[in-house]
């Protein structure tokens, strides 16, 4: 009986959810049309996977004021990466939004690129502890070692979105950490790092066309960091965007006892101390 409950609660809230954005896009369009306005702003989303965009992107969703496009549309997307800069465009054109929001996590190391070819644009970087990330991807993936092999073999390699826009050192670091007993934890605590640092090597927490979000943070006080949130991309903030939150979102304890490689660990606390650093100084 409680799975049938859980089932029915979860059929609940995809119609409340549809009917929302129906709803929205119908309130949007009458506005445009009354207006005779229609300008838009962009904003993409980003940071390494399993990092909590999805609970950033459906609060900005939640929005009356944006058009929301996940990774999983086709319009926007083919097999989780965005597509060509007039596809983006021409949806840009055809939105009654003020503001059109894009995942870009397939595209986080071309972030500050996409911030000049859609300007006005925005960008939100999420991120959060390294060690829940680990727990979340080793999960899904098992095939994490081999693709840091490839990137270690390859001075040239990349494997497909994974590795583009890597620098030299980050190719170091993977080289000088790999070998062939590579756990999945060590290697999926290496793809965390080796796209958080994408934040730093682009020069994102000079930029205040980008803000940080700790997920961690986020989930602790919903209620600020979703106001801080919408303040950055303009938008309104009612308390309403939050109700999805509750104790079943929650962040994982840190425990130390993944089986991640001492070198490996050491340059993930940097990076997480760096990025806790950008956070704090607000």
């Amino acid at each position: 009986m409680a799975q049938i409950g859980s089932s029915i609660d979860r059929l609940r809230h995809k119609l409340d959810h549809r009917l929302l954005l129906t709803k929205k896009s119908l309130v949007q369009r009458l506005v445009r049309r009354t207006s005779g306005t229609s300008s838009h702003s962009t904003a993409f989303v980003a940071g390494a996977q399993r990092s909590g965009t999805n609970m950033v992107m459906d609060m900005l969703e939640r929005s009356g004021s944006t058009e929301v496009y996940h990774e999983r549309d086709p319009r926007a997307f083919e097999r989780y990466e965005l597509r060509s800069d007039d596809v983006l465009k021409t949806l840009l054109k055809r939105s009654p939004a003020p503001l059109v929001v894009f995942k870009a996590l397939c595209e986080s190391q071309d972030l500050a690129d996409l911030l000049q070819r859609f300007e006005p644009a925005r960008a939100v970087w999420v991120y959060r502890h390294y060690e829940p990330v680990v727990r979340s991807h080793v999960r899904k993936w098992r095939g994490m070692p081999d693709t840091m092999r490839r990137l270690a073999a390859d001075e040239n390699a990349t494997h497909g979105w994974r590795g583009r826009g890597m620098s030299a050192d980050t190719r170091a670091l993977i080289r000088d950490c790999y070998h062939d007993a590579l756990t999945n934890e060590s290697a999926c605590a290496l793809f965390w790092y080796m796209r958080n640092i994408l934040f730093f090597e682009q020069g994102l927490d000079c930029d205040d066309r980008t803000l940080l979000i700790g997920y961690d943070r986020l989930v602790a006080d919903p209620h600020a960091g979703a106001r801080q949130l919408f303040a950055f991309l303009d938008l309104d903030y009612k308390p309403s965007v939050c109700d999805f939150v509750s104790a079943e979102i929650s962040s994982s304890v840190p425990t130390g006892d993944l089986p991640i490689d001492p070198r490996i660990r050491a340059a993930c606390d940097d990076l997480l101390a760096r990025l806790e650093s950008v956070v704090a100084a607000g």
